[in-house]
């Protein structure tokens, strides 16, 4: 009985040890931690990249500036043939 008592004080002592140095060298993340990591990430991302739905609106643009490009080419390349 008393070599069960020294076991689990020995145990007991080295796995507080252990949880204490994995607290310490910060192994596990805490939710505040991970939601200030989280916030940053997208922080980032919204700086380096637009959401789908602006690029939709930028491709939509930028098609519409191709067309027209199209329609001013075709004017003068008709323009000139008539003046030959």
């Amino acid at each position: 009985m008393e070599m069960e008592i020294n076991n689990y004080a020995l145990w007991g002592g080295a796995g507080l040890f252990i949880v204490l140095m994995l607290l310490q060298i910060h192994l596990f993340v805490r939710p505040a931690e991970l939601e200030k990591k989280h916030k940053a990430i997208m922080d980032e991302v919204a700086l380096k990249y637009v959401s789908r739905e602006v690029f939709e609106i930028y491709r939509k643009d930028l098609e519409a500036i191709r067309e027209t490009t199209s329609k001013i080419y075709e004017l003068l390349i008709n323009n000139k043939r008539s003046e030959e």
